[in-house]
């Protein structure tokens, strides 16, 4: 029992780990620059496009394409924000349904290869500011599954430590009867 809460104990701590670390290489645009101020709608756009231009080496006709994808997208993401339910599923399938939706248009305006490099470095995406970021959650995905199997490889080695004792026992008792015939 009390290895079970270490463990559970070790998961949380390392959660919380995770949680704390400062993201680096994959920071939001909101931490990225906490110094410069708020980053309004038109450079939070021009810095997304930069960086895809950046990666992908977007054309001309890739470039407008995107943008107006992206300025569409961010129009109906400030209508969903003004509407949003107390429900958090509702919401978070509206989210993930225009999600879904870019995805797919990315994948009709992008060549195949620019497209596998799109979803790469969405994939590989830092932390969220409330959440964690894709890696984290591997990572901690990663680790409950090591601390899982270790918890089972301890548990499966208890029960044969347990199974000997009782074992030995059983011959000591065997032995004890066979001196008292």
């Amino acid at each position: 029992m009390k290895k079970v809460m270490f463990l559970a104990l070790a998961i949380v701590l390392f959660a919380g780990n995770v949680l704390a670390q400062t993201p680096q290489s994959g920071e939001s645009s909101l931490n990225r620059n906490r110094d410069r101020g708020p980053v309004n709608r038109e450079q939070r756009m021009k810095m997304r496009m930069e960086r895809l231009n950046q990666q992908l080496n977007l054309n001309d006709e890739q470039k407008k394409k995107v943008e107006a994808l992206f300025t569409d997208e961010e129009t109906q993401m400030n209508k969903l924000r003004e509407q949003q339910s107390d429900n958090r599923e509702q919401n978070r399938s509206a989210f993930e349904k225009m999600r879904t939706e870019r995805e797919a248009k990315m994948k009709d305006i992008l060549t195949p290869d620019q497209f596998t490099k799109y979803t790469e470095m969405n994939k590989n995406m830092g932390p969220r500011p409330g959440g964690l970021g894709n890696r984290q959650q591997d990572q901690v995905k990663e680790k409950a599954a090591e601390v899982k199997d270790d918890a089972s490889k301890e548990k499966a080695a208890i029960t044969e430590k347990a199974k000997a004792k009782k074992a030995k026992k059983e011959a000591k008792l065997k032995k004890a009867a066979e001196e008292v015939k």
